[in-house]
């Protein structure tokens, strides 16, 4: 077997296994428990905040998105950082 081929194999196993991983997350979130999920404003947000009220916050169990962003924030544990650390943003687009 050449170099190509197990590189091949290796990217084509590695595909699958991510396939496979989101399709497991995929039933745990919407075939399983919970429920409040509102897919169909999922799908039609025109913004990450649109989003995230209608999918991430229930996915994780948060009544209100701005507890969701209060939970997921570095705000409260980036001075303890230790090590030098460069974090990079985007600037808001606001189309």
């Amino acid at each position: 077997m050449s170099v190509q081929n197990v590189v091949f194999v290796l990217d084509t196993n590695w595909k699958v296994l991510i396939d496979l991983v989101f399709l497991h997350i995929k039933q745990m979130l919407f075939m399983g428990g919970k429920s409040g999920f509102d897919v169909e404003r999922g799908l039609a947000a025109t913004s990450l905040r649109e989003f995230e009220t209608a999918i991430s916050r229930v996915a994780y169990g948060f009544e209100t998105l701005d507890n969701f962003y209060a939970n997921a924030s570095s705000a409260s544990v980036i001075e303890d950082i230790q090590v030098p650390l460069l974090c990079i943003q985007a600037r808001l687009c606001t189309r």
